[in-house]
């Protein structure tokens, strides 16, 4: 059987033997990777390089970045008759990389480690691993990019050392801190993010060639319906945009500027603009700090300090850009090691872990807390973060109500101790339990992490001895409605800022967290919401709806523009809420400052007379002063470091309804 190390990546994917001391690149044509991407047509899937030529002729049969959305249960692309799952495009991918096995070796049963970002959280790594046995590999092992790549770099060194690992791929950013000696591999420190990545740099880009093609010639291409182009035309056009972006971001790692020509981009216009690497670190500047900021946290977190670090190693194409490497090396003092090829150097310790035998011991942490939910939504952690598995453990719990015939248990994974904060991967119930008053049964529930970081919970009446145990991926990645006996009844407005700041990634994850709001956080039988946006002026998107339908498709037409008018923008939601028959909420969503702050706040104290005004500041940008004292009260104020978390905020502003 053939034994190889798989770097699933969202970018490339790498796939490496390790035979007689020497490791061998599995080849796809004439490359050492194959690009993790999707295209499908009359029946029939391409993977790799022969897709993303198709891409620039039918970008709507196209699919890329598909790991970013690894483990989430309601993301799916509908390509002519057939419907994606992103464990589906991970299983053709892997698919893919075994005709490659197939054809270097000529064998067909082949023993894979498949590696994972360490922030991975459960249902991501299951999804994983479902897709590799799918594909039909035998997967021997999950482990973690930081963990191969510190094998990669630390596997024939007997030293006794500290590493810090910094992993930027095409979609997730890990950092890791593992302690290194005679083939034992410890991680002592862990933190990340699974939505950044080479992906930002390439939008960062593409917004700065938006704003060229505006000033050059009028058109704006950020959206099909300002653009004016036909559809086909336009998701051409950005599609090669992108093609070229990629390249553009490659070039800036080796050159201080880099030309974009491209030819009859549309309509007979022909792009040609140059950007040198200072523009671009100035245009991606609040990427490159968010990183920063994680490699401080990872230190600071894990009560470690820079002199405790023998070796920093980077790892993944990004973190080639000379901005990070100079962080890197400021930061700590020292030349970061990046010797080896960084796009090979996860695959490279994959494949040493699976030819390893017992020579390599991984001690791996938990990213993230594994509990259940306990009375009043309350969050109960069994497996806490950064404890080592594989581990099990056992927690006692009893029952809430007299002579219960069952018990529900509701497995989450998260940090908050209240539940609907966190990600909700599914549950069971247990009954033949003792019927007894409230609080006398004997409830054990026993959570075991195996070293694929795959959750396994058991259930067992300590009396009676019934019992269930549940591999947690029936599941994986519901969405637990939050269920209230709701005493009032509310009129929501959504205030969302669109101004130019927000372009991109931000008012694309502004739009999926007020989806979401809609879906599967509020109850439309009970309340309605109202949709405002303001940019240099503002408009109303929905008046008060109970339809989600029509919320759903107004709210994916708000598109970013101008700047930051939010008076009018309360001015128009105070207009919404003026025919409400229930209470009233109105939630501001920001990232900077507006134009005209008294104007704002005195439309602020206008519509807090008879209106609950929530403020959400996102970002370095926000007047954090100026929007406490715009809401209703500090306590009505939140705030978070961009716009991935604004589900979670809204999130926890519906579970508090009833309390304003």
């Amino acid at each position: 059987m053939i034994k190889v190390g798989i770097d699933l990546g969202t970018t490339n994917s790498v796939a490496t033997i390790f035979d007689r001391g020497n490791f061998e690149q599995i080849k796809f044509g004439r490359l050492e990777s194959l690009s993790s991407v999707l295209y499908y047509e009359s029946g029939k899937v391409r993977i790799g390089d022969s897709a993303k030529k198709r891409s620039l002729t039918n970008p709507e049969n196209y699919i890329s970045s598909s790991k970013t959305f690894m483990g989430d249960m309601k993301k799916s692309w509908k390509i002519e008759d057939r419907t994606f799952s992103p464990t589906d495009v991970a299983t053709e991918i892997l698919s893919e990389i075994k005709k490659g096995i197939k054809k270097h070796t000529g064998n067909d049963e082949v023993e894979a480690v498949i590696t994972v970002p360490a922030y991975f959280k459960s249902s991501q790594i299951d999804e994983t691993k479902r897709a590799g046995e799918n594909a039909g590999f035998k997967v021997k092992q999950i482990i973690t990019e930081p963990v191969a790549a510190a094998i990669a770099y630390g596997f024939e060194s007997g030293a006794n050392e500290k590493l810090f690992i910094v992993d930027i791929g095409g979609g997730t950013f890990d950092t890791s801190i593992l302690q290194v000696s005679a083939g034992k591999f410890q991680t002592l420190a862990l933190d990340g993010d699974n939505r950044l990545g080479g992906d930002d740099f390439d939008n960062h880009i593409i917004e700065a060639v938006f704003k060229h093609i505006r000033k050059d010639h009028g058109t704006d291409l950020s959206s099909l319906k300002k653009s004016g182009l036909p559809q086909d035309e336009y998701r051409k056009a950005r599609q090669t945009i992108l093609k070229y972006a990629e390249e553009t971001k490659i070039a800036l790692s080796d050159a201080e500027n880099s030309e974009i020509e491209i030819p009859n981009l549309f309509g007979g216009y022909s792009l040609s603009m140059n950007l040198t690497r200072a523009e671009f670190e100035k245009i991606a500047k609040n990427t490159l700090r968010k990183i920063e900021n994680t490699i401080e946290n990872t230190l600071s977190n894990g009560g470690f300090s820079i002199n405790d670090i023998d070796k920093v190693v980077l790892v993944g194409g990004s973190s080639r850009i000379p901005a990070v490497q100079k962080f890197v090396t400021n930061f700590f003092g020292k030349q970061p090691f990046s010797d080896k090829p960084l796009d090979k150097l996860v695959a490279m310790g994959a494949s040493l872990t699976a030819n390893s035998g017992d020579s390599i011991q991984i001690i791996d942490i938990i990213s993230h807390s594994l509990g259940i939910e306990m009375v009043n939504d309350e969050f109960s952690a069994i497996l806490k973060k950064n404890q080592q598995y594989p581990i099990s453990f056992t927690k006692r719990y009893t029952t809430v109500s007299n002579y219960q015939p069952e018990i529900q248990i509701e497995i989450f994974e998260g940090e908050d101790s209240d539940v609907n904060m966190n990600d909700y991967y599914g549950g069971f119930s247990l009954s033949n339990i003792e019927k007894a008053p409230a609080g006398v049964p004997q409830i054990d529930v026993t959570f075991e992490f195996d070293e694929n970081r795959i959750l396994h919970v058991t259930a067992q009446d300590v009396r009676t001895g019934s019992s269930r145990k549940e591999a947690v991926d029936i599941e994986k990645g519901a969405v637990k409605r939050v269920k209230k006996t709701y005493e009032k009844s509310f009129d929501i407005v959504l205030t969302v800022d669109i101004s130019g700041s927000m372009c991109g990634t931000p008012i694309q994850q502004a739009k999926n967290a007020c989806q979401l709001l809609v879906s599967d956080m509020i109850d439309l039988n009970t309340h309605n919401v109202g949709v405002v946006e303001f940019g240099s002026s503002a408009s109303v998107v929905s008046n008060l709806s109970n339809s989600q339908s029509d919320l759903q498709y107004r709210i994916s037409n708000i598109e970013c523009r101008g700047s930051t008018n939010m008076a009018s923008g309360i001015e128009q939601a105070r207009q919404v809420l003026s025919g409400a028959r229930n209470e009233k909420l109105a939630i501001i969503v920001t990232d900077g400052y507006p134009d005209w702050q008294d104007s704002a706040m005195s439309e602020g104290n206008y519509m807090k007379s008879d209106t609950t005004l929530i403020t959400i500041g996102i970002g370095d940008g926000v007047d954090e002063i100026f929007l406490r004292n715009l809401a209703t009260s500090s306590a009505h104020y939140y705030s978070g470091s961009d716009f991935s978390q604004l589900s979670s905020i809204f999130q926890k502003i519906t579970s508090s309804l009833q309390s304003f």
